[in-house]
């Protein structure tokens, strides 16, 4: 919610939606603590202005942060800039996720609490994802069947293939990557440009962030190079002439940022296990907005495609993961 306060000032205020959620939804609490955290570093977040635990304030938990003045880009192939401006973009956004990366989250107060056991010292991140996003859809998946709502069998082999090669990606990001702060939804819209300049203003919508293996914040601001571009919900840029629209390949992303954080080129399994993990996140995710449509608690209409969208991104990842989505 955008706050008028008068004059020139302006602040945003952010809280859950009403309603029942699932247990790890929505978490305001993080993102106020972690954004508060990252202000003194060279990552871009809004100052944070108070944080309200009190849900019979308003009905829920919320924070009140600064305003941002600027541009958020909602369709991948930025076709309102000219191709120069599109790729100073990508290029703005590959820099802000490398500097995340390299933060010292030890050294920023609060930020320990958000380390799972063991994720300091980088262990086993893929498959705690794995076995928590494959809870939430366990949790929501009676809810549909109460309903009568058929799901999708590409998200249950999705899920299998990725808890079988979990452990080899798992060993090579161990060997390689240090435990750094993982937004957990990195993408462009997340992401508030300056108004007329390829700059990053601000990072927003940490309410999945953890500490854990950077790949998976590599892996899901790639998406939409997956994504189909003639999707019906929200348009990606698999089949696009990435050449004419000047924005770099995913490989030309994807080494860019390695070069940032001082990495090697990644092995095929590695970032194809990573880049489906993505895609079975995002599945799940939308799963649950489906489940809590189906309860009446949604809190958008367009929450009730959801049930298509979730299938639609299991498909995707499965396909990743069988390499037929390059």
């Amino acid at each position: 919610y955008l706050l008028d306060c008068g004059g020139a000032f302006q602040c945003v205020l952010r809280k859950q939606p009403h309603g029942k959620l699932l247990s790890t939804a929505h978490a305001v609490d993080r993102e106020h603590c972690i954004m508060r955290a990252l202000k003194p570093t060279a990552v871009p977040v809004p100052e944070m202005l108070c944080y309200c635990a009190d849900a019979g304030v308003i009905g829920t938990p919320f924070f009140v942060m600064e305003f941002i003045h600027g541009r958020v880009f909602k369709d991948a192939t930025l076709e309102q800039l000219p191709p120069i401006e599109r790729f100073g973009v990508y290029h703005a956004m590959c820099d802000v996720l490398a500097r995340l990366h390299r933060v010292d989250w030890r050294s920023l107060a609060g930020l320990e609490q958000f380390a799972p056991d063991g994720a300091a010292e980088g262990g086993a991140y893929a498959a705690r994802q794995v076995r928590r996003w494959k809870r939430q859809v366990e949790g929501g998946r009676a809810v549909l069947a109460e309903a009568g709502v058929a799901e999708s069998g590409d998200i249950a082999a999705l899920a299998g293939w990725l808890e079988e090669h979990s452990a080899e990606a798992e060993a090579y990001a161990a060997a390689h990557f240090s435990p750094t702060i993982v937004h957990g939804d990195f993408k462009l819209d997340n992401l508030i440009f300056h108004p007329t300049e390829p700059r990053v203003l601000a990072l927003i919508d940490w309410e999945l962030a953890t500490i854990g293996c950077p790949l998976a914040d590599l892996a899901h601001c790639c998406q939409a190079y997956r994504w189909p571009r003639e999707h019906w919900f929200v348009p990606g840029l698999r089949g696009a002439s990435l050449l004419r629209l000047g924005i770099p390949h995913e490989s030309q992303f994807v080494r860019g940022y390695l070069e940032r954080v001082a990495q090697p080129p990644l092995p095929e399994l590695v970032w194809t296990f990573y880049c489906a993990l993505a895609y079975f996140r995002m599945a799940a995710i939308v799963h649950g907005v489906h489940a809590r449509a189906i309860m009446g608690n949604a809190s958008s209409a367009r929450a009730q495609l959801a049930g298509q969208i979730s299938n639609d991104l299991a498909s995707v990842g499965h396909q990743i993961a069988l390499g037929l989505a390059d």
